[in-house]
């Protein structure tokens, strides 16, 4: 994934690209045809058989065709959605290490309740509880674990209420 970039500002540098790309494609095929006319013109051969007889040269053609991928690329790429974060936070049954208040009107959570947790399962509220409130994706990258394995863990502390997610 691309951090200093979005998907968007890709696509539209992508189209600029394409459009730059166009315009340099376009001039050489007007000087190329303006070449061809002038050779043309000193050839023995038919009209209809004559190399320098074209339209459009084979290099344009490709070169109009790489155009037409990066145009469709980029606006796939802007177009596409970026994907909606979700975030964790505490669900005022615990506090948090770093001072924060996580304020629910939930009731405590007992020493006991935290001692039932799996070990990967305190891991995931022991990073909860040193943020306060963490995106699922920042989640899934400090604990090392896969992206469905934070998912059903977040799942159960949320249904023991330890914690509270939220769709952004």
């Amino acid at each position: 994934m691309i951090s200093s970039m979005n998907k968007r500002q890709i696509g539209l540098v992508i189209i600029a690209l394409a459009v730059v790309l166009f315009l340099v494609t376009l001039s050489l095929t007007l000087y190329t045809n303006s070449l061809n006319k002038i050779l043309h013109q000193s050839c023995n051969l038919p009209a209809e058989v004559c190399p320098f007889n074209k339209a459009v040269p084979n290099q344009s053609i490709i070169g109009f065709t790489i155009v037409a991928l990066f145009v469709i690329l980029g606006i796939y790429l802007v177009l596409q959605k970026e994907p909606k974060l979700k975030e964790v936070k505490l669900a005022g049954n615990v506090r948090p290490k770093n001072g924060r208040d996580a304020s629910n009107s939930k009731p405590k959570i007992s020493p006991q309740d935290l001692k039932e947790l799996k070990s990967e399962e305190k891991k995931i509220l022991g990073l909860v509880t040193d943020e306060g409130a963490i995106f699922q994706a920042a989640l899934v990258e400090k604990s090392g674990l896969s992206k469905v394995k934070v998912t059903r863990i977040l799942d159960t502390l949320e249904g023991k209420g330890f914690i509270e997610r939220k769709r952004l």
